[in-house]
């Protein structure tokens, strides 16, 4: 039952990212690869540590490098 829950955590989140990127990348489509990169450090971090809140931070945290190194 654990791994469901833990499956759940996950699918909602990385959900939870890509609904609320959607108008965002539809607007300014250079937006699309720092939000891709971001969602997959959500997801490995999250293989990694098994932790919402450390793969959640890594993702912003990646999203905000790749954002400020590709937006220049």
């Amino acid at each position: 039952m654990g791994v469901i829950l833990n499956s759940i955590d996950i699918a909602s989140i990385c959900s939870l990212l890509i609904i609320l990127s959607i108008p965002d990348v539809m607007k300014e489509h250079h937006k699309f690869f720092p939000t891709l990169i971001g969602c997959l450090a959500i997801c490995f971090f999250f293989y990694k540590t098994r932790s919402i809140i450390v793969s959640t931070l890594s993702g912003a945290i990646v999203f905000g490098i790749i954002f400020k190194v590709f937006m220049n």
